[in-house]
């Protein structure tokens, strides 16, 4: 008997207390923490070496947000400020780099300066918000 397999992205899967699938579900999100907060990270693991650890020393900036494939906000770290980041990234992408065999990249190509990312809410501790740093009003 011949039966035909389908494949399902988990987060296309219908959550049955919503009705919706939980990528719809998670793009409704909006990110809780703001760009340029001091955070504290609770938890990191990464995925090449398979360490994790609670490292409640490490302070960083949210400097950039973004989301993972199935809409859950997300939060990339560095001591950099989202301004200085991006102007570091804008200087990279004007670059152009030459490899003895021949090859050429863009600067931006080869990955991005002091950045470490994919951490969800849970994983990060508020530290101070930007206007705390700055001593501007909120």
């Amino acid at each position: 008997m011949d039966q035909q397999r389908t494949l399902i992205n988990v987060a296309d899967l219908i959550d049955p207390d919503t009705g919706e699938s939980y990528r719809q579900g998670n793009l409704k999100k909006d990110w809780k923490i703001p760009l340029d907060s001091l955070v504290r990270v609770l938890r990191w693991v990464d995925r090449d070496s398979g360490y994790q650890d609670h490292p409640h020393a490490m302070v960083l900036r949210v400097t950039k947000r973004g989301r993972d494939c199935d809409g859950t906000p997300l939060y990339w770290l560095s001591h950099l400020t989202s301004t200085e980041y991006d102007n570091k990234m804008s200087l990279l992408e004007e670059c152009v780099i030459e490899t003895r065999d021949g090859y050429r990249w863009r600067g931006d190509a080869l990955g991005s300066p002091a950045l470490k990312g994919g951490y969800c809410d849970e994983n990060l501790k508020v530290v101070a918000l930007p206007h705390e740093l700055t001593g501007d009003d909120a």
